[in-house]
């Protein structure tokens, strides 16, 4: 999930505490792991993908993250299951 799906999340369905791979509280994160997330949101770097290992579902909110919507429209590996209202659900093929 992205900055704004992730909490929503969170918020709508407690019981995804921990299964949620984004937190907007930035600061329970390793400097590592942030930057990990941070190239994903910007499509930044030939591994760009790797936070989402381990993940088999992708939600992102298009008005904020554009450029990684339209990346995320033909990955391989991935499908696109939702793609409306100004966001992105993508599962792992």
């Amino acid at each position: 999930a992205d900055d704004v799906t992730g909490s929503e999340l969170l918020w709508q369905y407690p019981a995804l505490a921990g299964r949620v791979g984004y937190d907007a509280r930035t600061e329970v994160y390793r400097p590592g792991d942030f930057m990990r997330f941070a190239r994903f949101l910007t499509v930044a770097g030939p591994s760009w993908t790797a936070a989402t290992r381990g993940y088999g579902v992708v939600a992102v909110t298009c008005s904020l993250h554009p450029n990684l919507c339209s990346q995320l429209r033909h990955l391989a590996g991935w499908r696109v299951l939702a793609d409306a209202d100004g966001g992105l659900v993508a599962v792992r093929t």
